[in-house]
């Protein structure tokens, strides 16, 4: 198997972006970062078990992984959305 530099990237920036909604998290108490940063870390997750080899074994685990993901990226962004003031745009 040969090392995938992009998959490895992604994994990187999906630990990263999780570090950074928690930090968000820990300085505002907002919710909303932190679940962004959770879902990008279940995607470092399904990055991980693609680098270790075990992506075919496991392809059924990774849809759902990715789908929760996705998911809670969703929610996020519902809950961001039900906080903006109606009639307030930028």
């Amino acid at each position: 198997m040969a090392f995938d530099l992009v998959t490895f990237v992604n994994m990187l920036l999906g630990v990263i972006i999780l570090g950074t909604g928690y930090w968000s998290y820990k300085k505002s108490k907002d919710v909303v970062p932190l679940y962004i940063g959770l879902a990008f870390g279940i995607f470092a997750i399904s990055h991980v078990i693609t680098l270790a080899g075990m992506a075919e074994s496991l392809s059924s685990a990774l849809i759902v992984i990715r789908i929760i993901a996705y998911v809670l990226v969703l929610y996020a962004l519902y809950v961001g959305m039900k906080r903006q003031p109606k009639g307030k745009s930028k």
